[in-house]
C-alpha cells in the first residue's frame, strides 16, 4: 500500500515538474541580464502562481486566502509603480494645465567632429507661448514632474516595505 502510495506520488510530482518547466519557458525565454525589471518579470510571475496556489483548494494551512489577497495587493503595485504609471499621470496633468506639446529634434549651431550638425531635443508647445510664458511653463512642468517623481518614490518604498513584511509569511 505504502509503495503504490510513493509511486503515484512520484509520477505525480513529475508531472508537477514538467508542467512547471514548461508554465515558466516564456518568461525565461524573454529574459536578460542587463536590466532590473527583467528580475522584477520573474519575481512578479512568481507572485501572481502563488496567488493562485493561495486561492485554490490544495493549501494546508489556515489563512491562505488572505495570502493570496496580500499578494495580489503587491502585484498591483508592483503594476503601477514598474508600469509608470505615474510618469504617465504627470504627462496628463502636464497637458491638461499647459496643452499639448511636442517633441522635436532641431538643428543647432554645433558640429560634431566629422563636422555634421548636432541636433538638440526640444518642446515645441500647441500654444505657442512667447519666451517669457515659456520661462513660467517650464517651471510649472519641472514642478509638477518633480511631483510625479516623489509619487513614484513613495510607491516605490511602499511596494519594498509591505514586500519585507510579507515575504516571510507566503507559504503554505
Amino acid at each position: 500500500m505504502n509503495i503504490l502510495y510513493d509511486v503515484r506520488y512520484f509520477f505525480r510530482r513529475k508531472y508537477q515538474q514538467i508542467r512547471n518547466v514548461i508554465r515558466w519557458l516564456p518568461i525565461l525565454w524573454n529574459q536578460f541580464d542587463f536590466d532590473y525589471s527583467y528580475a522584477i518579470e520573474v519575481f512578479r510571475f512568481q507572485l501572481l502562481h502563488m496567488s493562485e496556489f493561495f486561492d485554490s483548494t490544495r493549501t494546508y494551512c489556515h489563512g491562505a486566502e488572505l495570502r493570496a489577497q496580500r499578494t495580489r495587493t503587491i502585484i498591483k503595485l508592483m503594476d503601477k509603480v514598474y508600469n509608470d504609471e505615474y510618469a504617465l499621470e504627470y504627462a496628463a496633468e502636464v497637458e491638461k494645465e499647459y496643452g499639448k506639446s511636442e517633441i522635436v529634434w532641431k538643428e543647432c549651431d554645433l558640429t560634431d567632429n566629422d563636422g555634421q550638425p548636432l541636433q538638440m531635443m526640444t518642446t515645441v508647445w500647441e500654444r505657442g507661448y512667447t519666451e517669457e510664458t515659456l520661462k513660467k511653463v517650464n517651471k510649472g512642468v519641472d514642478r509638477i514632474m518633480i511631483k510625479y517623481q516623489d509619487k513614484q518614490a513613495k510607491a516605490h518604498r511602499i511596494l519594498w516595505k509591505l514586500i519585507e513584511h510579507n515575504i516571510q509569511g507566503l507559504w503554505d
